[in-house]
């Protein structure tokens, strides 16, 4: 007489056996490289007489014994009125394959000879294969920029979106380098909750409204790009995003950081002052050559960004014709630092005039600065001198005035 039910367990070579009903059911997301399933089975007194599998995709959730009892099996005919698409139990012949990426349920029943049955399930599982695709993994800048150059921090915010069926975003890290250098680290997001549900899974994940599990505060996220320690024409942001499955995909941007202003340098080629009038204006006896000197980022000046001049010229109170004239730019590297570069202007004051001269400046990356001259005159004309000698002056007169002289009064 047989009145011991008979044995099943589901078995993967990469997972954990399933070798009685589970009581209370928990979520699994694996990737593994094969996706079938086999079912070890024994029964002690009269024998196994069938073994059936059932594989119910498109959920998570695990039938009873109850909806497992009404599940007709492959030998049993089906009527009209049931649909095409109901589960079947199907005999199981060494394996049960699975499609990848799907989320499934696996049930094994085993029937000795005797009648006897019993059912086993696995867990509800993920089998995802897929990582995040580059389309739902977005990184936007938020900070304003210049055509691409930042002169303060930068912000960033990512948007991720894990492809159905998703096993959940496990983890978000990042890191920013700064010539190949790590500058800044560290983790944006981390699930970490024991036995969860399937609509427990994070499948979409926002830096700016991001969940903290051990405070159940939402948080914002978001990379701050730490300007003072990425001031480069050669930062890399990383962000780094794993699935619950293990599958794993990384994102880079480039950003272009500069909070070093340009400097300035006028020099004059004539620096030999005349005199000076009253007014304090410094008058010069020959064109003056201003030498203006802007250092700064190479990649600014490769960019063709050049000054805007304001030269002021006149004559006393009279606006002149211009009489200056600025040379066209050239532009040589800082010996020994080839990141840094000289922009050379020359500024040509050739005319007898009043001058001051004014010059803003602004890089790509928004850093500007400014300059203002003294005013000085450059006076090219040498003086004019004349005497006129009154037709009716007497010797007399004349001998009264002058103390060294011959004269003719014609």
């Amino acid at each position: 007489k047989d009145t011991v039910d008979p044995t099943a367990e589901i078995q993967h070579k990469n997972l954990t056996n399933w070798e009685k009903w589970l009581s209370i059911v928990t979520l699994g997301m694996w990737a593994p490289d094969e996706m079938n399933f086999t079912i070890a089975n024994g029964d002690a007194t009269s024998g196994v007489a069938k073994v059936e599998y059932l594989v119910v995709e498109g959920t998570t959730e695990v039938m009873t014994p109850k909806q497992l009892d009404d599940i007709k099996d492959t030998t049993e005919v089906m009527t009209q009125e049931e649909p095409d698409a109901e589960p079947r139990w199907k005999v199981y012949d060494g394996s049960i394959p699975v499609a990848r990426d799907k989320k499934f349920v696996v049930y094994a029943k085993v029937t000795d000879n005797a009648g006897h049955y019993v059912y086993a399930t696995t867990n509800g599982i993920v089998f995802d294969k897929t990582a995040v695709q580059d389309e739902n993994f977005v990184i936007d800048i938020l900070t304003d920029d210049r055509a691409g150059f930042y002169n303060k921090d930068v912000e960033l915010n990512i948007k991720i979106e894990d492809p159905q069926p998703s096993s959940g975003i496990q983890s978000v890290t990042y890191e920013v380098l700064n010539n190949g250098e790590q500058t800044q680290s560290g983790s944006l997001f981390q699930f970490n909750m024991d036995n969860p549900a399937y609509t427990d899974l994070v499948p979409t994940w926002n830096s700016a409204n991001s969940r903290n599990y051990e405070t159940s505060m939402k948080e914002n996220k978001n990379i701050v790009v730490d300007a003072k320690k990425n001031n480069s024409d050669f930062v890399v942001v990383k962000v780094t995003v794993v699935d619950n499955a293990g599958n794993s995909s990384t994102k880079t941007i480039p950003l272009r950081i500069c909070i070093t202003p340009p400097t300035l340098e006028v020099d004059y080629e004539n620096s030999s002052e005349y005199s000076k009038n009253f007014e304090d204006i410094t008058y010069y006896d020959a064109m003056r050559i201003a030498k203006v000197m802007i250092t700064g980022r190479t990649s600014v000046f490769k960019a063709s960004q050049k000054p805007v001049f304001a030269i002021s010229e006149t004559k006393g109170d009279t606006p002149t014709k211009t009489t200056y004239e600025v040379v066209d730019w050239k532009t040589t590297e800082v010996p020994g630092n080839p990141d840094m570069a000289v922009q050379t202007y020359l500024i040509r004051f050739n005319g007898s005039a009043n001058y001051e001269f004014s010059m803003d400046y602004t890089d790509i990356f928004g850093n500007n600065l400014n300059y203002k001259s003294d005013q000085f005159a450059v006076d090219l004309d040498k003086p004019v001198v004349s005497i006129t000698i009154d037709e009716n002056i007497t010797w007399a007169k004349l001998l009264k005035t002058l103390t060294f002289g011959l004269w003719k009064n014609e």
